[in-house]
């Protein structure tokens, strides 16, 4: 049983934050955030805010997706507003929880301009966790298939009530993660195919 996760059950609560972000694409060097949400290990919201691109006018693909449109977040605050009220949330965790962290870390870290560093923080992917519970071998990639954040909900019996808001994601993520971390304590992750002989 690898040490870590079992530390990682022991850190207090208020000492864990769940994330997620919906933005104007997948780059994290040109693209921005326009919605974030955090929570603590409890549930309880930190922070939950539209925000404007500085750069960005029209994200078209990404709002067919998330729903937030140009019109929605243009008389919102930039990041640059809500930065340093960020970086306190961040600089005080920590164990750092998304699903896909290294999507919502990479924004984070632009957005911010290098200001707010989540890798130096310990993170938990559920994301990555939770492909090895479920156990979808991929032998062209040679590792566990991702799989979409609501079908890790289902599969802990949990539905998101509204995907792609980062407050429905961040909830949905929370309840995860507690039941991803007590499955690996359990021994649940399937091992890798080729180690089963």
């Amino acid at each position: 049983m690898n040490e870590n996760y079992k530390l990682m059950k022991e850190i207090p609560r208020e000492k864990i934050i769940v994330y997620d972000c919906e933005t104007t694409g997948l780059n994290s060097d040109t693209d921005e955030i326009v919605q974030l949400t955090i929570a603590d290990g409890n549930g309880n919201i930190l922070f939950n805010e539209l925000i404007k691109p500085s750069y960005k006018k029209k994200w078209d693909s990404a709002e067919r997706i998330h729903h937030i449109s140009p019109d929605m977040v243009k008389d919102k605050k930039t990041f640059r507003h809500y930065k340093n009220q960020i970086k306190e949330i961040f600089d005080n965790a920590e164990l750092i929880v998304a699903y896909n962290n290294s999507f919502d870390n990479g924004f984070i870290y632009e957005c911010s301009k290098h200001d707010i560093n989540p890798y130096d923080k310990q993170n938990f992917d559920v994301m990555i966790e939770f492909a090895k519970i479920y156990g979808d071998w991929n032998e062209y990639h040679q590792s566990y298939k991702w799989q979409k954040l609501i079908t890790c909900a289902r599969y802990y019996d949990y539905e998101i009530e509204n995907a792609h808001d980062s407050l429905y994601d961040v909830k949905a993520t929370l309840h995860c993660f507690y039941k991803v971390l007590d499955d690996i304590l359990a021994g649940k992750q399937h091992q890798h195919p080729c180690e089963c002989f």
